[in-house]
């Protein structure tokens, strides 16, 4: 198997917790979430070292292919690692070009997350219409609207709409059965990560009442120490159909 499916099969299968595995191999959280996550290719070193830990070993086919035998090696070599120096060689460089590669794909996030980020810093600073609620129970704490209303609405049909945004008309089921579950994933990952607050931002197509569609960009602000989500709404172009 591929070096990255052999780190996220023993992270996994591992006894020990996420912050464990941390302090077990110097690293950080964010860089055991890509590597359980798929999205970094370990080092060979931090891979023998967790096989190592968990009591399995390692056997390597290739510079990035590996075998994983569920022994216990107490008193057995952990790694398979006759190797000659162009061997070695190779490894040095191969490690090196994983390094680049995350730091290129890094490099593209960021950019992409710079211009969510100004466009998410001008929705804040003009929006439709905004809301507060709580991460864990869902509950409405706060929601503010134009007096005129939105969408064909009243203030008050809209805020009624809103107010229940898991079984609202604003928007079809379908895509909010995928909201709840994506939010649901992130407030569980930033908990792991013990993350106390993050941002997300994306469009969503709202009903109108007068049955036409219209896309809205929206912006999440998650405070896991206030256990509230403040979120901005604005609304863009008619969809034509």
């Amino acid at each position: 198997m591929k070096k990255s499916e052999a780190m996220q099969r023993l992270i996994n299968d591992s006894s020990m917790n996420i912050g464990e595995i941390c302090e077990e191999l110097n690293v950080s959280r964010f860089i055991v979430h890509k590597w359980r996550s798929g999205e970094s290719n370990p080092r060979r070193e931090n891979l023998n070292k967790l096989a190592k830990i968990n009591n399995v070993s390692i056997h390597w086919v290739s510079n990035d292919n590996v075998e994983i035998n569920s022994i216990d090696l107490k008193n057995i070599p952990i790694i398979t690692d006759n190797i000659n120096d162009d061997t070695r060689v190779g490894l040095i460089i191969d490690n090196q070009l994983d390094l680049i590669d995350v730091l290129k794909k890094d490099n593209i996030t960021l950019k992409q997350n710079l211009i969510k980020f100004q466009l998410s810093k001008s929705i804040v600073s003009d929006h439709d219409y905004s809301l507060t609620r709580a991460i864990d129970t869902q509950k409405m704490i706060n929601i503010k609207i134009p007096k005129g209303g939105l969408l064909g609405y009243s203030k008050q049909e809209f805020k009624d709409l809103a107010s229940v945004w898991t079984d609202s008309t604003l928007w079809s089921k379908k895509v909010a059965d995928k909201m709840i579950e994506l939010e649901l994933a992130r407030v569980k990952l930033a908990n792991e990560l013990q993350i106390d607050h993050f941002d997300i931002s994306d469009h969503i197509v709202y009903n109108c009442k007068n049955d036409t569609k219209r896309w809205a960009y929206y912006v999440k602000y998650y405070s896991m120490k206030l256990n509230s989500i403040n979120i901005y709404v604005k609304f863009l172009n008619i969809i034509d159909e």
